[in-house]
């Protein structure tokens, strides 16, 4: 899909799919889940030179799947769910966006797991509300590698490198696990709340 205003839309659509499609030059975003959109599956689809995000949910749009997708070259952010809960990204890819990789100010329970987000012009990872973060990759990112705002936050086995800001800035009660940060131009850790776990 190229030259449209969304490339894909759904509004209050429920329990459909998107595979394997192109996304690109669109007017706004590459797919866009809107209207409390719930129980989709978004695989293997490429977005890349939209004038918004590449994915995009808005409130309400939960328990969503994205998996083996990727987003570059878009003018604003890779992958982004706004007030949403539920949802889950799998195995995609976020690379050259003009803000965050992955951006979720979560409800709750959002997981990202196994994604990588690289070369954007922001953070890699930005997340809400108890969301579980687990072996996701954070690496040449103008701002910082991993961000957290919301509380109860997860994160294990995640990696952070050569980011031009903090590895990981956790500003929430968080518990951290065997993450790894190395060659980031800040601070390795910037712990910014009580209640945060470090092992």
């Amino acid at each position: 899909v190229t030259d449209a205003y969304d490339g894909i839309r759904f509004d209050d659509v429920d329990n459909s799919r998107v595979d394997s499609s192109s996304l690109k030059f669109n007017g706004n975003n590459g797919i866009f889940l809107k209207n409390s959109s719930t129980g989709n599956t978004l695989t293997g689809n490429s977005a890349s030179n939209n004038s918004s995000n590449g994915f995009a949910l808005d409130p309400l749009c939960n328990k969503n799947a994205l998996m083996n997708n990727t987003s570059s070259n878009n003018s604003s952010r890779g992958f982004y769910a706004f007030t949403t809960s539920n949802n889950t990204l799998t195995n995609n890819t976020s690379l050259n966006n003009s803000s965050a990789g992955f951006f979720s100010s979560s409800n709750g329970s959002d997981t990202l797991t196994n994604n990588t987000s690289s070369y954007n012009t922001s953070d890699g990872f930005v997340w809400g509300n108890s969301c579980i973060l687990t072996n996701n990759t954070s690496s040449y990112n103008t701002g910082d590698g991993f961000t957290a705002f919301g509380t109860s936050d997860r994160l294990t086995n995640n990696t952070s490198s050569s980011n031009s800001g903090v590895g990981f800035s956790i500003n929430s009660q968080s518990r951290l696990t065997s993450n790894i940060s190395f060659n980031n131009s800040s601070h390795g850790y910037n712990l910014g709340a009580d209640s945060i776990t470090l092992t």
